[in-house]
């Protein structure tokens, strides 16, 4: 079964970013990653002829095979890197959380449909492929967009440790970006940035803003590492 284990009191409520879409806010959660369909199906019918509603979609054979393969992936994945349990009774289980988690249908303040970014794809080619695009191009823009301040925030790292010590290592220097890494995609492996989803991008760039601070604090590296893995499971709990 998926444990989040996160501080109950700190992570109460999720976070909704507000995202511009052609001048429609689409809201998406900073928890899980989902979207509100409902913003894009807004969009969809305010700017074209055809209308379509939610419920067609979610009834359509099309989500229900798509659902099912988001969550086997999302299976997959988490079992790698030992999230998850493997017995037959935590297994079902984990099916249950993650029906519930990739498509949430909520009522009152953010209310509305929430959608998995890989279902959020799925539902605009399901409305139109103009509108495949636009959504592909919108994420795709936001990705170069956080791939390049991930960048600059590393550079910023490299700063900080050399006005700590001046005559840092170039090994140092390396070791500090493999111990991100390890934090974020399960392993020190190089060139892992380049492939990086924007989810990944932005937890690199916000663990490095925060390792800054504690190289400043003059914490040691062994020290910040066990501080960056806390940080990782209290703001990204469900790829941490």
């Amino acid at each position: 079964m998926i444990v989040l284990n996160i501080n109950p009191i700190l992570m109460k409520t999720a976070v909704i970013m507000y995202r511009d879409l052609n001048g429609i806010k689409i809201r998406q959660n900073h928890k899980t990653s989902c979207f509100n369909a409902n913003d894009l199906l807004e969009l969809y019918n305010t700017t074209t002829e055809k209308k379509a509603d939610m419920h067609s979609y979610l009834r359509s054979k099309q989500f229900k095979k798509f659902k099912n393969e988001v969550i086997k992936d999302i299976l997959q994945n988490t079992q790698k890197i030992g999230i998850l349990k493997s017995s037959e009774e935590s297994h079902e289980m984990d099916m249950i959380f993650l029906d519930e988690t990739v498509c949430q249908v909520k009522r009152g303040k953010n209310g509305g449909t929430w959608l998995h970014p890989f279902l959020f794809m799925d539902f605009a080619m399901w409305l139109s492929p103009e509108f495949k695009l636009t959504c592909i191009k919108w994420i795709y823009d936001k990705l170069i967009q956080v791939r390049d301040e991930c960048g600059d925030t590393f550079k910023e790292v490299n700063d900080a440790l050399f006005n700590k010590k001046p005559n840092t290592a170039p090994f140092e220097y390396a070791n500090e970006a493999r111990m991100i890494n390890k934090i974020v995609f399960g392993n020190q492996d190089k060139g892992q940035r380049n492939g990086a989803s924007e989810q990944q991008l932005d937890m690199l760039k916000n663990l490095q803003k925060i390792d800054i601070g504690l190289i400043k604090e003059g914490k040691e590296y062994f020290e910040r590492y066990e501080e960056l893995k806390r940080y990782a499971l209290l703001l990204y709990p469900q790829i941490s």
